[in-house]
């Protein structure tokens, strides 16, 4: 059994560890989350590359010092995509933070190293099609909000946060089955018909009469399905104020 896993994931979150060392959490291509001690992550030039939102690739093995918490170090990593203009727009950098609130609260953690005692091999029994969903959803929203920020000093955010949500429904299996579904109403089902089909490189071609009032609704859609109070999500008091409004 090889001691090293190459794995590729966005970052989602990060703490400062010790003096010069970071401690992230990724979230996978298999859309499950994993720990990474970064030795020396939080100096030089290291420090700008490991932002939230950036995808890595990277080597990595099991902890010596922090196994028990389920870590894993980093032996080689380097960027695959990072942004450049999010981070200079305040309303642009909500809108990712509620995304990665979103998708933390939403993946589980993966184990690498979990083997399955028929074959020996990676037991990949516990990834799936939403799983997997969920990355493609979080990947896509944070590419193409970039993209919005690049090209315009105005884009439009509600736009961006209801087209996350509708994916991302979708995507998690979630989405209500019709407009009589439990939590949900008409508006609501009618834009996430109307996104369902619609790719992410097409997003600037969504036109609702109400974006902001059916971002609202599918909040509270996912907020209900998922048992989660929505102020639990800190972010969105800052785009309920700043982007909403």
């Amino acid at each position: 059994m090889s001691l090293f896993k190459s794995v590729e994931g966005i970052i989602l979150s990060k703490v400062p560890c010790r003096e010069k060392d970071l401690i992230a959490n990724l979230l996978l291509r298999s859309g499950h989350r994993i720990g990474v001690l970064f030795y020396g992550g939080r100096v030089g030039k290291q420090a700008a590359l490991l932002e939230v939102g950036n995808m890595l690739k990277l080597q990595v093995r099991r902890s010596k010092s922090r196994a028990d918490d389920g870590l894993y170090s980093a032996n080689e990593w380097s960027v695959i995509w990072r942004y450049r203009h999010i981070r200079n727009n305040y309303r642009a950098y909500y809108t990712l933070c509620f995304y990665v609130e979103i998708i933390s609260k939403l993946s589980t953690e993966e184990n690498l190293f979990a083997f399955s005692s028929a074959n020996n091999e990676r037991d990949s029994s516990n990834v799936t099609s939403a799983d997997a969903g969920i990355f493609r959803v979080f990947s896509n929203a944070v590419f193409y909000l970039e993209d919005a920020t690049t090209k315009s000093a105005t884009p439009d955010f509600v736009q961006a946060l209801t087209l996350f949500l509708c994916k991302l429904l979708y995507e998690a299996g979630i989405a209500p089955s019709s407009p009589k579904s439990e939590a949900s109403g008409e508006n609501t089902y009618r834009i996430l018909t109307r996104v369902k089909d619609l790719k992410y490189s097409d997003y600037r071609l969504l036109d609702y009469e109400n974006t902001t009032g059916a971002f609202y609704e599918l909040y509270n859609y996912l907020c209900h399905h998922c048992h989660w109070h929505k102020h639990s999500i800190k972010s969105f008091a800052l785009i309920d104020q700043d982007i909403l409004q």
